[in-house]
């Protein structure tokens, strides 16, 4: 038992490879669950030795190309997302008071 990664990870982490070469690995099929308004169905998986051997064997000249995960970094989220930037939602009974007055000079 390894890593497996689908047919959409390993174009996207071994992009020297086709689908030709990816057809002749061994691959076992994974469940696929049920998402939005689509139905599960079974997918193709390759054990992640294997693609980086064939890797390694197409291009023995070159470093395999192999980042750690086969997903991406979350983003950092932005200030106000943490927290840090000024919000207009109230925390408090000062801060309603402070909205209302603030509403009410804005509309004047």
């Amino acid at each position: 038992a390894g890593t497996r990664l689908t047919r959409g990870s390993i174009r996207a982490l071994f992009p020297r490879l086709t689908d030709a070469d990816v057809k002749s690995l061994p691959s076992a099929l994974a469940r696929k669950p049920q998402g939005a308004g689509k139905p599960a169905k079974d997918v193709a998986t390759y054990l992640r030795a294997d693609v980086v051997a064939l890797d390694n064997e197409k291009c023995p000249d070159e470093p395999a190309v192999e980042p750690a995960s086969p997903y991406s970094p979350r983003p950092t989220p932005s200030k106000r997302a943490r927290g840090g930037g000024k919000s207009k939602m109230a925390s408090g009974p000062a801060d309603v008071l402070s909205l209302l007055a603030e509403a009410a000079s804005t509309a004047a």
